[in-house]
């Protein structure tokens, strides 16, 4: 049971430990969206906008890019629909909207692997008490 609880551990720390999403710009948002380039797409908070790239040379394939936040997300919607206006609806990116507590990822990048090497530590000083 402990081996499962310190490999769970383990598994937190790294899966939290994720770098941000790479930024990109608007412009070139747009230009890999009318090319069919753009896979899926996330309002996060109605400011910030991640998506993923699909069939492309030039970007990783599925990894996570980060546009400057938006202004106005009215706009910027407008702008996605009218982009893939003449696109056949399966090749479309859609949008996801969702919510996100902004300090809640910093706060495990930094706090858990610092909690967990702790832990660890104090784990091998007991370990060498007990002897």
């Amino acid at each position: 049971m402990k081996h499962l609880a310190v490999l769970f551990t383990l598994l937190l720390v790294f899966t939290s430990c994720s770098k941000p999403p790479e930024k990109l710009g608007v412009d070139k948002f747009f230009i890999l969206l009318k090319n069919k380039q753009v896979d899926r797409v996330v309002i996060i908070n109605d400011k910030d906008v991640e998506f993923t790239i699909k069939n492309s040379k030039e970007y990783p394939t599925g990894k996570w890019y980060l546009l400057p936040p938006l202004t106005d997300k009215e706009k910027f919607v407008q702008e996605f629909d009218a982009m893939q206006a003449f696109i056949a609806p399966e090749e479309k990116a859609m949008i996801r909207y969702e919510s996100r507590v902004p300090f809640i990822r910093p706060l495990f990048n930094y706090l858990l692997p610092i909690l967990v090497f702790a832990g660890l530590v104090l784990g091998f000083l007991r370990l060498r008490k007990s002897r």
